[in-house]
């Protein structure tokens, strides 16, 4: 089954893209700066998409980077000078990730494949960049998985308001630029101080007894879970207002939250039960697993509200960490746990990858346009 239908294909011509963001810092003073990058370093012919991939690959880099140094990601020092590279990786990809949208509408190249493929690099970007700040901040495995989540769960709830409202809202709280100032800010320290000083203690830090017995990235951990978990309240009011005001379904709204639900508690609850203690092991192919669960299932829903077309909830992809459940609950092997997990992993990255390639090719040849390059504009003629 296509993953584009022609109905959807021809409900491209309604397409409009509608986005605010709140950010305080954004509309203090970075917006002016992203401005001057766009006019200074990047060229009429350069295409937004490749903006988009090449910021994508500044995070990538240091990624691959740390792994070699700490493959198993918690608890393990890497050299300093990899988080001073990753918070220079992260600096960047805000830049191109901010460049990118501006450059579309530079040179009139603004589409419904540049939004999926923005969007789509930045629901990446959580578990790729995420493991630079999980290892930089001491996380142990369970604390890694925490944070990918404290992230994960706001961004995804934005799309899903963003289904239903039509206008994605990056909010006060939980804002993806501060969020990743305060990433390049912990790296930073990391890069000063070594990772190791937020696992110290807080009341040690204070020199004085006043807090529980937490770690400096635990109470990190507890803040962005605090400002995620309050954004997703406002996403959910914002739905249950919207579906109200136009006289929908709430249930049918709940259940395009029913994908990532299924996937998340699924995943979460097989790696608790794992023989082989998947998570503590393997850290980083855990939470790359859950990664490409995550960008493909919001991919989907995001198809669905650009096409205008009906999005299936009972997409099978989030069936692989069941069948993985299943078979750490009833068959308890240990080497059966670690062949399964590698056998719907890899599963996992062709079926990813099958999609982006099906779903920019095709949009490509509907759209009449190429997916990295544009036809140069004449200055005077620029949108």
């Amino acid at each position: 089954m296509p993953y584009l239908s022609q109905k959807g294909l021809d409900n491209l011509r309604f397409y409009k893209y509608s986005g605010v963001d709140k950010s305080f810092l954004a509309n203090l003073c970075l917006k002016r700066h992203w401005d001057w990058c766009t006019q200074t370093f990047f060229p009429l012919w350069m295409a937004p998409n490749l903006i988009t991939l090449l910021g994508f690959l500044s995070v990538v880099l240091p990624c691959g980077v740390l792994l070699y140094y700490c493959p198993g990601v918690y608890h393990c020092a890497a050299p300093r000078w990899a988080y001073a590279l990753a918070a220079l990786g992260i600096y960047l990809y805000q830049i191109f990730d901010n460049v990118d949208g501006r450059q579309a509408r530079r040179t009139g190249s603004s589409s419904p494949l540049g939004e999926l493929f923005d969007h789509g690099c930045d629901s990446l970007f959580v578990p790729v960049a995420g493991m630079l700040i999980f290892n930089g901040m001491y996380y142990g495995a369970w604390g890694t998985w925490l944070a990918f989540w404290s992230t994960g769960v706001p961004f995804f709830m934005a799309h899903w308001e963003e289904f239903h409202t039509g206008e994605l809202v990056l909010g006060v709280l939980g804002n993806p630029t501060e969020g990743q100032i305060v990433m390049i800010l912990n790296l930073l320290v990391s890069a000063v101080y070594g990772p190791q000083l937020w696992g110290r203690d807080m009341n040690d830090l204070l020199g004085a007894n006043l807090l529980p017995n937490i770690s400096l990235s635990e109470f990190m951990l507890a803040l962005v879970l605090v400002s995620g978990q309050l954004m997703t309240v406002y996403n959910t009011i914002a739905v249950l207002r919207d579906v109200a005001a136009k006289k929908r379904n709430v249930v049918r709204s709940l259940l395009l939250l029913f994908p990532m639900s299924i996937a998340g508690f699924a995943t979460t609850a097989w790696f608790w039960v794992s023989p082989a203690k998947l998570l503590e092991t393997r850290t980083a192919s855990c939470v790359f697993f859950m990664g490409l669960q995550f960008s493909y299932i919001l991919a989907r829903l995001m198809i669905a509200r650009i096409t205008i077309t009906e999005y299936n909830v009972w997409n099978p992809v989030f069936l692989l960490p069941v069948v993985g459940l299943l078979n750490a609950v009833y068959n308890k092997t240990v080497m059966m746990d670690i062949y399964l997990f590698y056998g719907v992993y890899v599963l996992m990255v062709v079926v990813y990858f099958h999609f982006v390639i099906s779903v920019v090719t095709t949009l490509a040849a509907h759209l009449q346009i190429k997916c990295f390059s544009i036809t140069p504009k004449v200055p005077g003629k620029t949108k």
